[in-house]
Formats: structure tokens, C-alpha cells, sequence
């Protein structure tokens, strides 16, 4: 009986052992293809797409303004909790 368990615990480390190989070779599929589409380049442009539109004084009472500002931190507030308008409806 403990050969089995032995050659049990062998198969149990050999399979961690080849799951660990698989998670790096993904991560590394998935490296090459947000490189590949230019999907970083895609995030920094929408970022700066953003801020853009936040800094535009014509768009100050605009709702998406008004969203993405409620996300910021209050002065003085301690709380991570943010009082926004998604979480205000949860609430409700």
C-alpha cells in the first residue's frame, strides 16, 4: 500500500509541476497577442481620450463627467467606499 500512495504523490507533483509550465506558456500566449493588437497603445490613448474630455470646460455638467468625477476621493475622507451614483442605486 504506500507504493501506491508513493506513486500517487508522484503523479499529484508531476501534474502541479506540467499545470505550473501550462499557466506560463498562457501568460506568455496572452503577452504576445495584447502586444501583437497594440492593446496597451489602445489603453493609453483612451486614458488620455479621458482626461482630455474631463479638463474641457464645455463638458463640466456632462453625465459622464459627473460619473467619472464621483469616483475621486473626497477631501478628508478616510472611507474606499465612494458615494457614486452606481452605488447609491445598489443601495436603493
Amino acid at each position: 500500500m504506500p507504493r501506491n500512495t508513493a506513486t500517487l504523490t508522484e503523479k499529484i507533483q508531476k501534474l502541479e509541476e506540467q499545470k505550473q509550465s501550462l499557466i506560463t506558456k498562457r501568460k506568455e500566449e496572452i503577452l504576445k497577442i495584447i502586444e501583437a493588437t497594440g492593446s496597451l497603445t489602445i489603453d493609453d490613448q483612451l486614458l488620455a481620450s479621458i482626461l482630455l474630455f474631463l479638463r474641457d470646460d464645455k463638458n463640466k455638467n456632462h453625465l459622464i463627467h459627473n460619473e467619472l468625477k464621483s469616483y475621486l476621493p473626497r477631501k478628508g475622507s478616510t472611507s474606499n467606499k465612494r458615494d457614486t451614483p452606481s452605488n447609491k442605486a445598489a443601495s436603493a
